[in-house]
């Protein structure tokens, strides 16, 4: 029997030293993670028991997950793949494997490659539209600038059309003051029309009078000298 059992031995023997040399740790115990990993370039039995007596329920290849249901000497109980069975502890470890990691950094550098390309469609995006706002703002700055050099004709206009206004309004002032002065005058020329032809009605009534006064004079002296030369 103990002939029977020393190839076994032996066997498990092997298997620890090359566990050792690929970087093996010790016999799971209880306060072991509950994840753990299967060995790198390893291909472990999983029994439906505790030992090499007990069938091989599956084949868990290098950086299966696996999780650890329960502890006995250099054996664990696990669950991986949807069924639970049997591996020693010895062809685990508390990390992820090689494999596992670079197909772990494989997908997080598509995934960063992904994010680059989409920052640099959104940076493509971002410039295309500061370049819209650019000309939005050179349109904007143009039509400011026309808009306050209308305002300044404007308030130009407005000014002359306020200097317009009172000089017009000045104008006008003295139009109507000329005007005013004009019927003063007229009044005047009409007064004094009236007064010139008074005094030439009297002025010709007094001639009127004086030579009709002078004739009677002149008459009245003929007759006498007519009568003196009479007798």
């Amino acid at each position: 029997m103990i002939a029977a059992l020393l190839p076994r031995l032996s066997r498990t023997a092997s298997l620890a030293w090359l566990a050792l040399l690929l970087g093996g740790g010790a016999v799971a115990s209880a306060e072991d993670a509950a994840e753990r990993w299967i060995h790198d370039q390893l291909r472990v039995d999983m029994r439906s028991g505790p030992t090499f007596q007990n069938r091989i329920i599956d084949f868990l290849a290098s950086g299966t997950p696996i999780t650890v249901l329960e502890t006995r000497e250099e054996w664990i109980r696990i669950r991986a793949k949807d069924k639970e069975g049997w591996i020693q502890a010895q062809y685990t470890t508390g990390t992820p494997v090689a494999a596992a990691r670079l197909e772990a950094a494989q997908r997080e550098l598509a995934g960063l490659v992904e994010e680059r390309d989409r920052l640099a469609d959104e940076l493509s995006r971002l410039r295309g539209e500061a370049g819209d706002l650019d000309s939005a703002y050179a349109e904007a700055s143009s039509e400011v600038q026309r808009l306050e050099a209308e305002l300044a004709r404007i308030r130009e206009t407005s000014a002359r059309a306020l200097e317009t206004a009172a000089a017009l309004e000045t104008l006008q002032g003295e139009a109507r003051a000329m005007r005013s002065r004009v019927d003063e005058l007229s009044d005047e020329n009409l007064q004094l029309r009236n007064d010139n032809l008074s005094d030439g009605i009297k002025w010709g009534l007094g001639a009127v009078v004086a030579g009709a006064l002078l004739a009677w004079i002149a008459a009245s002296f003929g007759k006498r000298r007519r009568r003196t030369d009479w007798a």
